[in-house]
């Protein structure tokens, strides 16, 4: 199917939509279930996203219990496959059988792999339901300082499509900064890009900001100014406006990677337009521990992107 629309929605598609299907993820953040239980979302099947580890043992946790109350059915997944997301997916699609197909995907506390699948699934499904309309919601939080530096594994292009750039163009690298020290250096170093451009979000949750810029000051010094663009968090039409711009301006004549290091927004932005020019290429970095345990309580406004596929004849 092909991406006819997306657009930034608000918060009254909770109550006005009647959804076939939502999805999200249980976990040990207290964000993990605001959204189920600060709306009065109707749904016919609701599945919770789960991922047991013998440390975070999250069928005991206050948000499985949650979901389990409001009639989520529990699907297990590893943190890095999707393989099991994606056939529940492609079934409930052929099966489904109306006009017109409503998702809500709750990806606040999903992996980057969860939510990615889930949106190159619909980008790529052949299916006769004349449409499908997913709406991905994320709920920020108020930032925490983390005391543990999460070691860096691997950096990688994230569908395994990474461009060889022997073709003589130059490489812009894009980079979304996050809060991790360290990644956005790693990431340029790897690769080694001729031009380098940061975004940041800002206005952004009190304290975010500030915590971004003292965490990458390395690779902002090295960076000319000209080259930075700060991005608003809650306005992703905007977002996908200037990002869609500075691609359309570079893409002919560069080879262009983004890493989007943060936050999840910026993420799903990066993913969309890698949907719309799949010469654009995404890369991210892996660790070889689990984000640390900070509660990461939610803030009040979730940030909403509706995206509409169509078939390809519609």
């Amino acid at each position: 199917m092909d991406i006819f629309e997306s657009y930034q929605a608000d918060n009254e598609v909770f109550e006005s939509v009647k959804f076939d299907l939502v999805i999200a993820s249980s976990g040990y953040e207290e964000r993990c279930d605001w959204l189920m239980t600060s709306f009065n979302i109707q749904a016919e099947d609701k599945i919770a996203l789960i991922s047991s580890k013998k440390h975070r043992d999250i069928f005991k946790g206050k948000t499985n219990k949650t979901f389990r109350e409001k009639g989520f059915s529990f699907l297990n997944l590893p943190l890095e496959k999707d393989d099991s997301l994606i056939e529940y997916l492609e079934q409930y699609v052929n099966d489904f059988k109306g006009d017109e197909l409503n998702i809500l995907i709750d990806y606040s506390c999903m992996t980057k792999v969860w939510y990615s699948g889930i949106l190159n699934l619909f980008s790529k499904v052949d299916n006769a339901t004349s449409s499908i309309h997913v709406y991905f919601s994320y709920t920020p939080v108020k930032y925490q300082k983390s005391k543990k530096i999460r070691p860096i594994k691997l950096a990688e292009s994230f569908y395994n499509s990474s461009k060889t750039r022997n073709n003589g163009k130059p490489t812009v690298l894009i980079i979304g900064l996050g809060i991790e020290p360290g990644n956005a250096d790693y990431i340029k170093e790897l690769i080694k890009p001729d031009k380098t451009i940061l975004l940041y979000p800002d206005p952004a949750p009190k304290g975010y900001v500030e915590l971004l810029f003292e965490n990458n000051k390395h690779i902002i010094n090295e960076i000319d100014m000209r080259n930075m663009i700060n991005l608003p968090l809650d306005d992703l039409n905007s977002t996908i406006e200037t990002v869609t711009n500075l691609i359309l301006n570079l893409r002919l004549k560069s080879n262009i990677i983004i890493a989007p290091l943060g936050p999840k927004t910026f993420s799903l932005v990066s993913m969309l337009i890698n949907a719309h020019y799949p010469d654009v290429d995404i890369w991210r970095i892996r660790s070889n521990m689990l984000q640390p345990e900070i509660k990461k309580q939610a803030l009040l406004s979730p940030i909403i992107l509706k995206v509409s596929f169509t078939g390809a004849d519609e």
